[in-house]
């Protein structure tokens, strides 16, 4: 398999095929194991989303059949609007690799890496985590709310200590 982003793979086919079902193909039946990205096939050149998994063609079946109206997560969404558009997404493969148990650390850190990697040139843009210590955005705004109004109390601290109208 080569690690080319124009490249879809034979399991894509396979995951996106209404009449393919995962259960004939797990890991011991030669499910591929390791590091994917999804990809718009509209942008065949921006990965959108990195994942990891025991068996690809398994998880790639989950992503594209998958059908839950609760979800809202930024992933779901974007799929949710592929169907809706009458597109599947593309997947390549980072790295075969043997990934280890699901919530491992050692199948997060090597997930991460690409996450991180593919970020830094702008994209894996719908993976909720980048990092081990993600946080909620909410959480996030928050924080960088109170580290706004720490900066305008320190800016005020100061333009006290310098002000010349106190020497008089």
């Amino acid at each position: 398999m080569k690690n080319d982003f124009s490249e879809t793979c034979d399991f894509v086919r396979l995951a996106c095929d209404s009449k393919w079902r995962p259960a004939r193909l797990g890991k011991t039946a030669g499910g591929t194991e390791g590091i994917y990205g999804l990809v718009d096939p509209r942008e065949p050149k921006r990965i959108r989303y990195v994942g990891s998994s025991d068996c690809i063609e398994r998880r790639l079946y989950a992503h594209a059949h998958s059908n839950d109206p609760k979800a809202n997560n930024p992933r779901f969404l974007w799929l949710r609007s592929l169907r809706a558009d009458g597109v599947k997404p593309v997947a390549v493969v980072l790295e075969q690799c043997a990934v280890g148990e699901t919530g491992s650390k050692a199948r997060h850190t090597r997930e991460a890496r690409w996450i991180e990697l593919l970020a830094c040139v702008g994209q894996a843009d719908l993976n909720a985590r980048l990092v081990d210590d993600y946080q909620h955005p909410d959480a996030l705004r928050e924080e960088n709310e109170a580290l706004r109004q720490r900066v305008a109390e320190l800016e005020q601290e100061v333009e006290r200590l310098t002000s010349t109208a106190d020497l008089a």
